[in-house]
Formats: C-alpha cells, sequence, structure tokens
C-alpha cells in the first residue's frame, strides 16, 4: 500500500512538473522600447492607459504640468496643454 501511494505522489508530482515546464517554453518574450524623448527637467508625474492603443502620460516640467498622449501603434505623440 505505501509503494502505491509512493507511485501515485510520484506520478503527480511528475505531471505539474511537465505542465509548468511546457508553459514556459511556448512563452515569448515581447519587450518593446517605445521613447517620449523627455528632457532632464521633465518629469513623469502619472501614467494611465486610455485604450489598447494609448497611453495618457501627466508630465511636470519645472513649474508646468502638461498632458501627452502616446499611441503604440504608429508611435505618434499628442501634447495638451493647459492655456
Amino acid at each position: 500500500m505505501a509503494i502505491l501511494i509512493f507511485f501515485c505522489f510520484s506520478a503527480l508530482i511528475y505531471g505539474f512538473y511537465l505542465k509548468l515546464t511546457k508553459n514556459q517554453k511556448n512563452a515569448e518574450i515581447s519587450i518593446n522600447k517605445h521613447s517620449l524623448n523627455l528632457t532632464n527637467n521633465e518629469k513623469i508625474i502619472n501614467i494611465q492607459p486610455i485604450d489598447n492603443q494609448q497611453i495618457l502620460f501627466t508630465i511636470s516640467k519645472e513649474e508646468t504640468i502638461y498632458a501627452l498622449i502616446y499611441n503604440v501603434n504608429d508611435k505618434s505623440k499628442q501634447i495638451i496643454t493647459n492655456k
């Protein structure tokens, strides 16, 4: 009986091992580098996703605060300032 319990436990551990290693081999690592080209005195205060293609950045530069909408697909930037 003890041999049967040990065999079942070993099979369970081996099954978990196979399931975990199979998922790691199929996972793709995708690293995309995007630059906002900020100057040294500009700091990102807040980041919020708008949708799957656009990200809203709140940026401070010295005393002023402005928003920048970055489109991930075409890598375009739209700056919104308070007038």
